[in-house]
């Protein structure tokens, strides 16, 4: 169980006493390179009464002793999705990890390898319980993971943007310092930039928000402007696309100008086909027929956008 140790130096006049905390130092936990679930000391505790995703960032080793990042995580969840996914819910759930300086783009089921694929042993459009039958209200899920190992991200010093995300529902964002040897220079990776434009009128998103919406084809969206300020280095959007039935995830990150007009919010646009295409979207025979979508920049969500076909 992880706890702090103290040094404590105190001066004593008199008229005064002074206590210095010299260090503080949070002991790493030992984290499994496969998933575990569980309510463990370290989960995040939950409110019984609000549908939430929540997890914690914890110093961790692993059983061999190496230097990682564990996240710990909780959710209370409407009890529909126990009705799709029975106990599989970890499988839908996606880890979704933004390195903050580069863009780069990392996630993973938060299930063990080798499982059955989700997509085949969920049930898409459960039928509504009859008079006689128990409904199930809502339900709890526990894991925790090495996310390093589990997202298999680069063996750097690195800090990623980190969130959890299962259909509809996205947790807060939180950041996480993943240990490994520091690079001096590492090589971005985000795609070329998209098209943008200063916001004239009236914004329609607050300073720290972003607002995604797709007509035609075509994802459109604001940014603001306090949050095109707050970002360090290169600034881009990173947007996400998980269809339902085959449970296909994509993400990528797209740069954006690097000079923009002070406390003005900027739009954006680009081509649907540029974050999803081709067989496993929106193409099941099996009804219902959708792709959740999610936009992301410096620890700020949009909300999830459910597209139908």
């Amino acid at each position: 169980m992880a706890y702090a140790d103290a040094i404590f130096r105190v001066c004593r006049s008199a008229e005064i006493r002074v206590i210095e905390v010299i260090a503080l130092q949070e002991k790493p936990v030992t984290i499994s390179s496969r998933p575990t679930y569980g309510r463990l000391p370290q989960s995040p505790t939950i409110s019984p009464d609000v549908p939430a995703l929540e997890f914690t960032v914890k110093p961790a080793v692993t059983q061999t002793g190496e230097p990682t990042v564990a996240i710990f995580a909780a959710g209370l969840l409407p009890g529909r999705y126990a009705e799709i996914y029975g106990g599989r819910i970890p499988g839908a759930l996606e880890i979704v990890a933004i390195e903050s300086t580069t863009g780069e783009v990392f996630h993973n089921e938060a299930q063990r390898g080798h499982a059955a694929p989700i997509s085949a042993v969920m049930n898409p459009a459960p039928t509504p319980p009859g008079p006689d039958e128990a409904t199930v209200e809502s339900i709890e899920v526990h894991f925790a993971v090495d996310l390093r190992a589990h997202l298999q991200l680069p063996n750097r010093l690195s800090r990623y943007w980190v969130f959890l995300w299962l259909d509809e529902m996205t947790s807060k964002v939180h950041q996480a310092e993943v240990p490994g040897p520091a690079q001096s220079k590492v090589a971005p990776s985000a795609g070329s930039v998209i098209g943008c434009r200063p916001v004239v009128g009236a914004p329609t998103v607050p300073p720290k928000g972003i607002a995604l919406r797709e007509s035609g084809g075509r994802f459109d969206g604001q940014i603001g402007s306090e949050l095109l300020v707050e970002s360090l280095g290169r600034k881009c959007l990173s947007l996400f696309a998980l269809d339902y039935r085959s449970r296909a995830c994509t993400g990528r990150s797209f740069e954006l100008p690097a000079e923009v007009p002070q406390g003005r919010n900027l739009s954006f646009h680009l081509l649907r086909s540029e974050l999803f295409a081709g067989p496993g979207w929106l193409d099941s025979a099996d009804t219902p027929r959708s792709v959740f979508v999610v936009a992301a920049m410096g620890g700020v969500l949009s909300r999830v956008l459910v597209l139908t076909a």
